[in-house]
């Protein structure tokens, strides 16, 4: 396992020695940076975390971008990496702003941090991948206590929302809220009012 420091201090000597300034970081960098980054962090099951961002990165993509994006995408809300430190390293603009929108900020309603990241394309698109993961890993748990169940819910209504935005159904940046209460199966279920109210700062009810 190696530092954050010492993996910015390594990447800034590769490029010295190259005498290049504009080399970019690349896939073995993703999986450097992420699994120094989570490299304490277990699944529920125990197992290694690295498991997940690597499925993300790989499902569903031929893009090399998408690929780094998606094995990036905890990375700054898990660990004390920063987007200033990834873009350090060497990732690419497009790389890092789309870790940045997949990034649940301190404070910010889940559903509001949804809509933020359906403005980006790519962060979108590896988003639907990690919640679509994430519903998987839970439904394959012998147990599931009340609060889980409340994620699996919360991770579905944010999943239907994302794959609208992206079958372009509704606008990037649309009110969450407004598009599962306009959804029959979902306007008049009371858990959905429940979290909407719990996850939204414009529930819509």
């Amino acid at each position: 396992m190696f530092t954050k420091q010492e993996i910015i201090d390594r990447a800034a000597e590769i490029r010295t020695a190259r005498g290049q300034d504009s080399v970019r970081a690349d896939f073995n960098m993703a999986l450097l940076v992420m699994s120094s980054a989570l490299f304490y962090q277990r699944l529920r099951s125990g197992e290694d975390y690295g498991s997940h961002p690597v499925h993300v990165g790989l499902m569903n993509t031929r893009s090399n971008t998408k690929k780094i994006i998606g094995i990036l995408h905890d990375v700054l809300e898990d660990s004390d990496w920063t987007k200033e430190d990834l873009l350090a390293v060497g990732f690419a603009p497009r790389i890092v702003n789309a870790v940045v929108a997949m990034t649940h900020k301190p404070d910010e309603p889940y559903f509001d941090a949804m809509e933020r990241c359906s403005r980006n394309r790519d962060g979108r698109d590896k988003k639907i991948e990690d919640l679509d993961h994430n519903g998987q890993m839970r439904r394959n748990e012998a147990l599931i206590g009340d609060k889980d169940l409340e994620r699996q819910n919360k991770y579905a209504l944010s999943h239907a929302f994302l794959v609208a935005v992206k079958k372009k159904q509704v606008a990037p940046g649309s009110s969450l809220p407004a598009y599962i209460l306009s959804r029959p199966d979902y306007k008049d279920d009371a858990r959905v009012h429940a979290l909407l109210k719990k996850y939204s700062s414009h529930p819509g009810i």
